[in-house]
């Protein structure tokens, strides 16, 4: 009905704050749907659970889920909700299992809980992890491993103590000073380093972040060698011992059988390590993708090595979500309710938005 530059003029006009809000409402809530649908098939799940203050000083409960889907391992936000008292373990396993009961998830199915190491999360008698191993007495809680890497950090040696020490002042002479930063960005480039970037100590979270984790994966076998180089006792960082009773999960065809299996459990053991077809299937998939599908025919032993497989290390996860918190809800925009925009913001699954505009209705001229 009009020309084609006055139709330009109107799509450059912006949707009213309530307009968005809608849009964003309907997006979290189809996220939200799509993951519990998933949860809810999967057998069994795992939390990672951990709470903060954002800038407004409201504290948040932030917690994650794995679950499996499509043959893999898979994990989302599960929500993210404002706690309105203090954050007592009370308080905590409240508001988790209000949820879970109103997106129909049930306590059986988790096999898991990763929490940071405070009283209110992890205490054995009235903490977080024990009111839910009352509800779930098979769960197994998880002390993060990032949060221990920070409170062992504490107490390193001196020799240790003093490497971290340079380590950090020389990180932030850079971090906190613009000029600094650009000309170390520059000579990395000029060297064709990999990064050309340093990251900001700050505890735990310094530890968390997704390029750290990275980084130190990518040379992990590099650190290894350096170790062993250097005349170090492996068995101190790493607990072999413990990690001894799961060499039937790391390699069933190499491994011994646990004494502690059952006679069920040693005959599908047995029919496991003599199937051909499975030690092929091993070499080609990941792990967790390999015990996932022996679960389908073999469900003792695959459902033994996934309550072990599944289960959080660290809470990195909610760590990322507090950061994106930090982005979204800045003192310009203080009052927002932070679930949905978080949802939409970090959530790996896209909004189904043939379904979600086949629910609406168009508005008809008169």
């Amino acid at each position: 009905m009009i020309d084609e530059a006055t139709a330009n003029k109107l799509k450059v006009i912006p949707l009213s704050n309530n307009t968005v809000g809608r849009r964003i409402l309907d997006m979290s809530s189809d996220i939200a749907e799509q993951v519990n649908d998933m949860v809810r098939a999967s057998t069994r799940f795992a939390l990672q659970v951990d709470e903060a203050t954002d800038s407004n000083k409201d504290c948040l409960l932030i917690t994650y889920v794995r679950f499996i889907a499509a043959g893999d391992m898979k994990e989302d936000l599960l929500f993210c909700k404002k706690l309105k008292t203090r954050a007592t373990a009370d308080e905590l396993f409240k508001v988790i299992d209000t949820y879970l009961q109103e997106a129909n998830l049930k306590w059986e199915g988790c096999v898991g809980v990763c929490t940071d190491g405070a009283q209110a999360m992890a205490g054995k008698h009235n903490g977080l992890q024990a009111l839910i191993k009352r509800v779930s007495p098979n769960v197994h809680w998880t002390h993060c491993m990032i949060h221990r890497e920070a409170l062992a950090s504490k107490q390193l040696s001196p020799e240790l103590n003093e490497v971290m020490t340079d380590v950090i002042a020389t990180v932030n002479y850079i971090k906190t000073r613009p000029v600094k930063a650009r000309l170390f960005s520059a000579l990395c480039e000029e060297m064709g380093s990999n990064h050309t970037a340093v990251l900001f100590h700050s505890e735990a979270r310094w530890l968390s972040r997704g390029k750290v984790l990275s980084r130190v994966f990518e040379l992990r076998e590099e650190i290894w060698i350096f170790l062993e180089e250097e005349g170090h006792d492996l068995a101190r960082y790493f607990s072999v011992k413990d990690s001894a009773q799961y060499d039937w999960i790391l390699d069933p065809f190499t491994a011994a059988a646990p004494t502690d299996f059952s006679t069920a459990e040693e005959e599908q053991f047995i029919d496991i390590t003599s199937d051909s077809t499975l030690k092929l299937q091993f070499q080609a998939k990941l792990l967790t993708a390999f015990w996932i599908g022996v679960e389908e025919d073999y469900p003792l032993l695959g459902g033994k090595a996934m309550a072990v497989l599944l289960p959080f290390a660290t809470s990195y996860l909610c760590e990322v979500g507090f950061s994106a918190v930090a982005s979204i809800k800045t003192k310009y925009r203080s009052k927002l309710d932070i679930e949905n925009e978080l949802r939409v913001a970090i959530s790996q699954l896209p909004p189904r938005f043939e379904k979600i505009c086949s629910s609406k209705q168009a508005h008809t001229s008169h």
